[in-house]
């Protein structure tokens, strides 16, 4: 069967000057059929033309998969507000480099505000108590001290007298008797100064322990104060880390809850791929394999440092860290294309993978003769795939020449004639 051609006839109207030009064209149906006839041996015919071709190669192929994504910070930082509050002041936009100490938002919260009044209140009130108790207590301590120093005096004197006594009595100039209530007396005052010794020093371990009380509550007032304080300060809201601005959730004058979300900052500096990879490869992927990165502006080498254990859409993420520091032009939220290396196979058979084979697959293919005019269907085994080549394993020869295009539709042809 001859292959049916109709050509378009266009009518042109000629330019008048002037005048305003007018087309009218009468489009014909065109018909172009390929593979449709077929030749005098009953093969189907192609036009050689519309044809994609490759051909078997020999040497080293790289099992990889290409996958795309985007540059995502490792770092970010979520800024929220830490109490209920108004937005006072806005000082940064999306895309602004901001240092540690950067100043993005200012707040104020008159919650707060009287919360911090009242915490230094209850601080600076507990610690003039504590003053006061301490000196309450040094007081009477030393009332006690005095007492006690008063008692040993009194003994001394008493024990010097009952000692002289007894010697004027041993020469009779005195009754015995009288030295006898000496030693009374200075044993009374001996035990009343244990007693008063023992009584100053539970006292002063009673101090010891009083005083821990009266520090101990300064030291929670004190505390509170400092945390009420380091929300307060809080209000005037700091990058807290080197980056970039990402988001800004809030406008001046705009109420803010505890918790609500104020300011996203990402650290450039730590820069990964974010690579979305199809489930069916994510088991030939392992943590450590090389990346080939496209920023666009350059290529750049990575390993794969983690592997999403979810899957998503049947994707999985694949997270690539860099081995160098990024250009200048790198940001987060830029788009990627990775090529993760798989595996090297060294001097195989291999060709441009043609369409819809699958890796390790069994297909048939046609082989183009050597002067170009018929392709014979012949059966493949087809091993290990790249990005753009495949392995044969098997079915095809070095130098063969075979059609990539898609050939589904003549597929049940053991023969096709070019033409």
């Amino acid at each position: 069967m001859d292959i049916v051609k109709e050509k378009s006839t266009w009518g042109f109207v000629n330019k008048h000057i002037g005048s305003v030009i007018t087309v009218s064209a009468i489009v014909l149906t065109i018909i172009i059929t390929v593979g449709l006839s077929a030749s005098d041996n009953g093969a189907p015919t192609v036009e050689k033309e519309a044809l994609l071709y490759g051909q078997v190669q020999q040497g080293d192929l790289s099992k990889e998969i290409t996958a795309s994504g985007i540059l995502a910070p490792e770092k970010v930082r979520w800024l929220t507000a830490v109490a209920r509050a108004e937005v006072v002041d806005v000082l940064v936009k999306p895309g602004t480099k901001v240092k540690e100490d950067t100043v993005l938002l200012t707040l104020k919260s008159t919650e707060l505000d009287e919360e911090l009044k009242n915490a230094r209140w209850e601080w600076e009130e507990a610690s003039s108590s504590l003053v006061l108790e301490k000196s309450k207590l040094n007081n009477e301590l030393l009332a006690l001290k005095v007492n006690l120093e008063k008692l040993k005096s009194d003994y001394e004197s008493a024990r010097v007298q009952m000692l002289a006594e007894k010697e004027i009595a041993e020469k009779g100039i005195i009754p015995k008797v009288m030295t006898a209530q000496s030693d009374i007396k200075v044993k009374n005052l001996k035990r009343i100064i244990e007693i008063e010794k023992e009584r100053f020093d539970e006292f002063t371990d009673s101090i010891k322990v009083q005083l821990q009380v009266r520090e101990s509550r300064v030291d929670l007032y004190k505390s509170r104060y400092e945390s009420v304080k380091q929300k307060h300060d809080l209000l005037t809201v700091k990058a807290g880390m080197n980056g970039i601005v990402q988001v800004v959730s809030v406008v001046e004058g705009h109420n803010v809850e505890i918790g609500n979300t104020l300011v996203n900052i990402a650290d450039n500096n730590s820069l990964i791929a974010e690579l979305r990879i199809p489930e069916t490869q994510g088991k030939d992927v392992v943590i450590g394999y090389p990346v080939e990165v496209d920023l666009r502006s350059e290529v750049v080498m990575g390993k794969v440092s983690r592997i999403d254990p979810q899957v998503i859409n049947n994707t999985v993420k694949v997270d690539v860290r860099f081995d160098k520091t990024l250009p200048n032009g790198a940001r987060p939220d830029l788009s990627v294309d990775g090529t993760i290396k798989i595996a090297e196979l060294n001097n195989v058979m291999f060709i441009k993978k043609p369409s819809a084979i699958a890796e390790n697959a069994n297909a048939y293919v046609f082989v183009v003769d050597e002067d170009g005019g018929n392709a014979v269907r012949r059966r493949v085994n087809f091993g290990a795939a790249s990005s753009q080549f495949i392995q044969v394993k098997s079915g095809l020869e070095l130098g063969d020449k075979i059609i990539i295009s898609d050939v589904s539709r003549w597929i049940g042809s053991e023969n096709l004639t070019l033409d």
